[in-house]
């Protein structure tokens, strides 16, 4: 009988490079390191006779143990490098690799029980801290006032500071410059913004007679974030027209929409829609950063001028050109915009909700404003 040869020639992809080899020898695995990367060269010839049903079988075979290889390499780097990082986790796990646990938290929340995720996990791993994956990061999750007291009192020396990926790509974030940092801080103490109460209390009462007064029944939530838009608009940005609000409002609920979502920037997807939206936001604040640069530009630094939080900055950034980008601004700006607008509407119907269920503790709050009961 004939023998039948089967020539096989592999290729290796190994850091964009292309590595074929034609095998004439017999079968001699050769493992060289290259470019930090395990090269692995099969040479071998097949000669013998066999029927299709054996070639496929032996052609499968080889596949398999090819694909054994790679993944018996893999978990041998990945073992080393975990030893030279031999860092002690808290209990947990981090799911499927990428998208991690990520599913689990979303279909929480989407049944309306966001803290589900988080409250299994305690009892499964610890009350106190567990680690996750979420969006393609990593993390741990403190829990309870213990956590929290631990997060507050050690942020920049234990802790610092941490957004996920598709975050930091919406809204374009970068290292803040310590000094502006320093500079704006001050305006965000509860010393400075003690001078805002009274135009807190004009907006309240105003959303209150106009929004809530004529209805009988109310959806709280979108209306706590109007509410808090509209101001965040006029303690932030100095602009009281509703025009250019309405300009901003839309565009602002879609950035808010895919600050967690799958950094994937595809058209249609809700990262690519937040990209978009943070852009023509940011187009709109340079408009209104320009505006406010020209009519501040003629005025003196007094409490009257200073009246916003873009005044602020403008004065604060003045004196240095380094800071005086109107991109770096309008960054921080929509930075700000968003850390201030959901989490204020959810804190405001989250007190609207508890003070309905619960009217021993309204009336107390309604005596509160009594200054006799303080």
């Amino acid at each position: 009988m004939n023998k039948t040869y089967h020539w096989f020639n592999i290729v290796v992809y190994i850091k964009g490079e292309l590595y074929p080899h034609n095998m004439k020898e017999e079968r001699d695995i050769i493992g060289s390191r290259k470019g930090g990367s395990i090269l692995i060269t099969l040479q071998y010839i097949i000669s013998w006779p066999f029927n299709m049903e054996e070639e496929r079988d032996f052609f499968l075979f080889y596949v398999l143990a090819i694909a054994a290889i790679y993944v018996i390499l893999y978990f041998l780097l990945f073992s080393y490098k975990s030893k030279e990082n031999n860092v002690k986790l808290p209990r947990g796990k981090f799911g499927w690799p990428i998208i991690g646990e990520t599913l689990d938290f979303f279909l929480s929340n989407k049944r309306g029980h966001p803290e589900k995720f988080v409250v299994d996990r305690m009892k499964n791993y610890s009350s106190e801290v567990f680690k996750t994956s979420l969006i393609g990061e990593k993390m741990a999750i403190f829990c309870g006032h213990s956590g929290n007291k631990f997060i507050f009192s050690n942020e920049n020396k234990l802790v610092k500071s941490w957004l996920p990926q598709s975050m930091r790509k919406v809204l374009c974030i970068s290292e803040s410059n310590t000094k502006l940092r320093n500079n704006l801080s001050d305006f965000l103490k509860p010393e400075a913004l003690k001078m805002y109460i009274h135009v807190m209390d004009y907006y309240v009462r105003q959303h209150l007679d106009h929004e809530w007064a004529p209805n009988q029944t109310l959806k709280v939530y979108p209306l706590a974030k109007k509410f808090t838009f509209s101001l965040i608009c006029r303690l932030f940005l100095g602009i009281e027209d509703p025009t250019q609000m309405a300009k901003l409002v839309d565009q602002f609920a879609l950035v808010t929409a895919g600050l967690l979502s799958v950094p994937i920037n595809l058209p249609g997807t809700a990262f690519n829609t937040a990209i978009k939206a943070s852009q023509f936001i940011r187009k709109e604040l340079r408009k209104i950063i320009r505006q406010q640069r020209d009519y501040l530009s003629e005025k003196k630094k007094d409490s009257e001028t200073i009246n916003h939080f873009l005044a602020h900055i403008l004065f604060a950034t003045g004196d240095d050109s380094k800071f005086t980008s109107e991109d770096e601004i309008a960054s921080i700006l929509l930075v700000f915009l968003v850390a201030g607008h959901d989490t204020t509407a959810s804190l405001i119907t989250s007190l609207v909700y508890y003070l309905a269920d619960n009217p021993q503790k309204r009336r107390r709050s309604q005596n509160l404003k009594d200054p006799k009961n303080c």
